[in-house]
């Protein structure tokens, strides 16, 4: 794993490489901080839901901070400037 010039990225590959799952921790806080987020989501079956709008944030939080600090001086991110659809 290359280490990345976006701290945002850096951030996640430094969790990733810490962490196998960051799913329960990251609801862990999540509950923790907010309690009344809690309702919004299954209380049973539902890490699986969970690990996957979890992923999803993430991937969007990605975008956002290419769109924003993009390595290469150009505000947009890859996708965009290649016309990739998302």
């Amino acid at each position: 794993m290359t280490s990345s010039t976006n701290p945002i990225q850096h951030s996640f590959e430094l969790a990733a490489a810490r962490c196998e799952d960051l799913t329960p921790l990251v609801y862990r806080r999540l509950f923790r901080e907010h309690p009344e987020a809690s309702s919004m989501f299954r209380s049973e079956g539902s890490e699986l839901v969970k690990g996957s709008m979890l992923a999803l944030t993430i991937g969007a939080i990605l975008i956002l901070a290419w769109a924003v600090y993009d390595e290469c001086g150009i505000t947009a991110s890859p996708c965009i400037r290649s016309g990739a659809k998302a």
